[in-house]
C-alpha cells in the first residue's frame, strides 16, 4: 500500500481538471441538504411562537414529513453518490463529478436507503449499551462513596422538606464531584471510540456498493468490515494528515477545496485496499 503522502499525491493528481467540477458538486449538495432540513429548522426555532395548539402539531408534523421523505429520496442517494463519483473520478471514468453525484446516487438509492437504516440501527444500539453503562457506572459510583457515610445520619437528614438534607446530599456529591467528572469523561471517550471504529469499519460501503450492483446492502457492509479488517487505523492516521488543511479552511484554504481533496483521498486509500492482499498486507504506512 502506498504512504500517506503517496496517497494525498495521488489524490492531487487526480483532481487535476477536476477541482471545478467536485467544488460545484460540492455547493450543490451543501444547498440541498440545507433545504432538506430547512422547514423542520424552521418549526423548531420558530414554531413555539404558534399559538394554536392544532396548527402547531401540524406544522411540526407536516415539517417532520419533510424532512424524512427529503433525508431517504434526497441525502440518502447524494451522499452515496458524491463519495463513489471520486472513485469513478480517480479511475479516470469520468470528469465530471457533478453529473456522477446524482447518477450513481439514484441508481443505487435503494442500497443507499438501507445502508443507512441499517447503520442508524448499529448506532443506536451502540447509544443504548453505553447509556446502560453509564447508568451502571453511577449507581457503582453511588453505592462506594455512600459505604463511606453514616448511614443512621443519613437516614435521619432524609426528609424530602428538609432543606439541610438537600444540602447535605449536594455536599456529599460535591466533595465526589471529581471523581464523577473523571468518569464521565472516560464514558464519553469510550463512546466516540467505539463509534469512530463502526464508522471506520463500514466506510467502504458506498465503494463497494458503485463496485458491485449485484451486491446486497449487508453483503457491501460485510465486505467493508472484512476489507477494513487491520486498516481501520491506518485510514484513521491518514484522515489526521488533512488536520493543517482543516485548520486552514478557518483562515485561509476554502473548504471547497480541502473537502474534495479528502474524498480523493478515501477513493484512492480504497482502491489501494483492492490490491492483492501480499501487497496490501507487506505495505507499511508513513
Amino acid at each position: 500500500m502506498k504512504t500517506y503522502s503517496e496517497i494525498r499525491a495521488q489524490a492531487r493528481e487526480s483532481m487535476q481538471g477536476r477541482w471545478g467540477s467536485a467544488a460545484i458538486a460540492l455547493v450543490v449538495y451543501c444547498v440541498l441538504m440545507a433545504l432538506c432540513q430547512g422547514p423542520y429548522q424552521a418549526h423548531t426555532m420558530w414554531g413555539g411562537q404558534i399559538e394554536s395548539m392544532l396548527v402547531r402539531t401540524w406544522t411540526g408534523s407536516t415539517a417532520f414529513l419533510v424532512f424524512l421523505l427529503a433525508y431517504f429520496f434526497v441525502e440518502c442517494p447524494l451522499s452515496m453518490g458524491l463519495s463513489t463519483a471520486f472513485v469513478k473520478a480517480n479511475r479516470r471514468e469520468s470528469d465530471s463529478i457533478l453529473r456522477d453525484m446524482f447518477s450513481i446516487g439514484y441508481a443505487n438509492m435503494g442500497r443507499a436507503i438501507a445502508y443507512l437504516i441499517l447503520l442508524s440501527l448499529i448506532f443506536v444500539g451502540v447509544f443504548l449499551a453505553w447509556y446502560i453503562v453509564a447508568i451502571v457506572l453511577l449507581v457503582v459510583y453511588v453505592a462506594v462513596f455512600m459505604s463511606g457515610v453514616p448511614f443512621k445520619t443519613l437516614a435521619q437528614d432524609m426528609d424530602i422538606t428538609s432543606d439541610d438534607a438537600l444540602q447535605h446530599l449536594i455536599d456529599i456529591f460535591a466533595a465526589q464531584g471529581a471523581l464523577f467528572i473523571v468518569i464521565g469523561i472516560v464514558v464519553v471517550a469510550a463512546l466516540f471510540v467505539w463509534v469512530m471504529y463502526i464508522s471506520y469499519k463500514y466506510s467502504m460501503t458506498y465503494f463497494l456498493m458503485y463496485d458491485n450492483p449485484e451486491w446486497s446492502t449487508i453483503d457491501c457492509m460485510r465486505e467493508s468490515k472484512r476489507m477494513m479488517n487491520g486498516h481501520k487505523w491506518e485510514l484513521f492516521l491518514l484522515d489526521l494528515t488533512f488536520i493543517g488543511w482543516l485548520v486552514l479552511c478557518i483562515f485561509v484554504i476554502p473548504a471547497l477545496w480541502v473537502a474534495p481533496y479528502i474524498n480523493m483521498a478515501h477513493a484512492v486509500f480504497y482502491q489501494e485496499l483492492l490490491q492483492p492482499d501480499d501487497t496490501n498486507s507487506a505495505a507499511v504506512l508513513v
